[in-house]
């Protein structure tokens, strides 16, 4: 015996609402991303986004001190301007050396030229903020092999990792 079903057919079609689940899950989830993409501090518990760029081999001279070039970016990902604040102007970019197992092997001297009042700034909604810096290797303190870079930049931190080689 078959039994008959008397709404067969009168009603919506299967697919047709799965297409509607589906549709509304993925606006969900779109949405949740977008939100996301658009306030990154929320994910990092960071509101601003600093990387340091630099060569990652550099070579070293004979003697001396050689220089190594470094580029800092800051960047506010959110739909706020940040307030940036240091204590002096000798604090808005500080770096130490590293050596690969930690240990320290140089950093920015200390200046005594520095005005004492705090600075501060504001880094806009979306703004980025890009600076070159030339910091001082001195020879007698580093050999080839690889080496940390941690640097600070208006209170913030980063680092970059690199590899000095042989003279040439």
């Amino acid at each position: 015996m078959t039994s008959f079903d008397p709404n067969l057919g009168k009603g919506p079609h299967p697919w047709r609402s799965f297409a509607i689940r589906a549709g509304v899950f993925l606006t969900f989830c779109f949405g949740i991303a977008y939100y996301f993409s658009t306030n990154p501090q929320l994910l990092t518990g960071e509101d601003v986004f600093l990387t340091v760029t630099s060569e990652r081999r550099i070579a070293m001279p004979a003697e001396g001190e050689f220089p190594y070039r470094v580029t800092i970016e800051m960047r506010n990902p959110s739909s706020e301007a940040i307030e940036l604040m240091v204590r002096d102007s000798c604090k808005i970019f500080r770096w130490v050396l590293l050596s690969a197992e930690g240990s320290f092997i140089q950093s920015k001297a200390a200046g005594d030229d520095c005005p004492a009042p705090p600075l501060a700034a504001s880094l806009a909604p979306g703004a980025e903020v890009k600076e070159d810096f030339t910091i001082l290797l001195d020879r007698r303190r580093v050999a080839p092999g690889p080496y940390e870079l941690r640097v600070e930049y208006w209170g913030r931190e980063t680092s970059q990792t690199f590899t000095i080689t042989e003279p040439e």
